[in-house]
């Protein structure tokens, strides 16, 4: 009955109130992990709903201590991390993130086009951009027999990487191809 009391106050955006059940069931269900990671995930949400970001890392922190492969809360760590400018933790939040074979290809997209971003602004060497092509190469398979996600991507990585017109061949070969 809390918990679904819980997911009502979420309903109704009633963050605090939602805060404060959840709280309260999570003190309680220390013997069941799986609750307990669920209801970390909803105090997550809740604290970016109230714009506390440091209950929010607290919880996704909870949620991947543990269960250290929870694409959601990696995600989410990920996430937070971005708009809190700690680039370089979203980064490896991501990366960590988009490895689970659970990972669907929105996820490892995002780490792609977030790591591509790093690797930019830290002018990285050639061998940092072939790996990441080899990466979202490696991923393709996530996206869909029929997606052009990956080579999109591949194409995003060339060009960020300085290969503008490797990129535009990777489009150009998918246009024929298709």
């Amino acid at each position: 009955v809390k918990y679904l009391k819980a997911r009502l106050a979420m309903r109704d955006a009633t963050w605090a109130e939602a805060t404060t059940l959840l709280e309260n069931l999570r003190a309680e269900a220390t013997h069941l992990p799986g609750l307990e990671i669920q209801l970390n995930l909803l105090l997550a949400v809740c604290a970016g709903k109230l714009g506390e970001p440091e209950p929010e890392e607290k919880a996704y922190q909870r949620v991947i201590h543990a269960d250290p492969k929870n694409v959601q809360a990696r995600t989410g760590l990920g996430n937070l991390y971005l708009a809190l400018g700690r680039f370089d933790e979203a980064v490896r939040e991501l990366e960590a993130a988009a490895q689970s074979p659970y990972a669907p290809g929105a996820v490892v997209a995002q780490w792609v086009r977030t790591k591509a971003q790093r690797l930019r602004a830290a002018d990285a060497p050639a061998a940092e951009w072939a790996r990441l092509d080899k990466a979202v190469v490696a991923a393709a398979p996530r996206f869909g027999a029929v997606s052009s996600e990956p080579l999109v991507l591949r194409a995003e990585v060339a060009a960020l990487g300085g290969k503008a017109a490797e990129g535009v061949q990777f489009l150009r070969k998918e246009v024929v191809r298709r």
